[in-house]
This record gives structure tokens, C-alpha cells and sequence, in this order.
């Protein structure tokens, strides 16, 4: 839920045992951490570490199995994810240019990105629960 009451739907790849690049992460209270990556720049990117879930490979240390860089970022199908959150302002079944079958999707995810990144900034949020039906809700 965004500090306004307003809420995002998300979605994001199916539980498979936090799998780097193919899960979903685990329910939990994660950090907020900018990112800057290459591929996904002015985003952020969900930390727990007793999650094993880190911001940047270098900070899994000795934990070989940990996840990192799993960001917000704009997408419509959990197709397009690798292991990150695509947020979206309604959620519903579209047809997948790439597989042209009808898939649960997020539509509008662009506008809801703004709309994320906006309160994340101008609130000062620091932290984000993910539920088991994967509802994002900013602390």
C-alpha cells in the first residue's frame, strides 16, 4: 500500500525454492537500497540478508546459494522477470506477445513504477513487507 492508500499490484516469477534469476523471494521485511545497475538503473533493490536475499553479488560473502540484485522494475508478464518484482496499477489475465497465450499480468506497470519510486523517495521509505500473495507494503 502506498502512503496515499493507494495500492500496486505486483507480480513476479512462482516460488521456486528462492532459486537465483527463476523464484520469487521469499515473504519478509526487506531494505530498500538504490540501485544503479547497468541493466536496471534509478531503482531499488530488495536486501535481507538472513533471507539470503543481497543488493550486489560481492555482499553474499561465503553464502554461494544467496540471491541478489532483485530490483523493482517495469515489465507486464512474469516471463519478463528473473527474479524481480514488476509493479503494475491493476492485475489481470493479457496475451503474451512472446508466447501469445493468455497470462496473469500487471497492466500500466510503467505508470506504477513512477508511482513506486515517487513514495519511496519523497516518504523517505526504507523498508518493504512482501507477503505470501505477494502484496508489496512500504514501512
Amino acid at each position: 500500500m502506498l502512503p496515499d492508500g493507494s495500492r500496486l499490484a505486483t507480480i513476479e516469477q512462482p516460488w521456486n525454492n528462492n532459486k537465483p534469476f527463476s523464484s520469487c523471494i521469499p515473504e519478509g521485511i526487506y531494505d530498500l537500497v538504490y540501485h544503479n545497475g547497468n541493466k536496471y538503473k534509478n531503482t531499488y533493490a530488495l536486501v535481507n540478508p538472513s533471507l539470503h536475499v543481497y543488493h550486489l553479488p560481492e555482499d553474499r560473502g561465503s553464502d554461494t546459494t544467496g540471491r541478489y540484485a532483485c530490483v523493482f522494475h517495469s515489465a507486464n508478464w512474469a516471463s519478463q522477470l528473473l527474479g524481480c518484482i514488476a509493479p503494475g496499477l491493476r492485475r489481470h489475465p493479457m496475451v503474451n506477445r512472446e508466447s501469445n497465450q493468455l497470462e496473469q499480468a500487471v497492466a500500466s506497470s510503467r505508470l506504477a513504477m513512477e508511482k513506486l519510486l515517487s513514495a519511496i523517495r519523497n516518504e523517505g521509505i526504507s523498508k518493504v513487507q512482501i507477503t505470501s500473495d505477494h502484496d508489496a507494503g512500504l514501512l
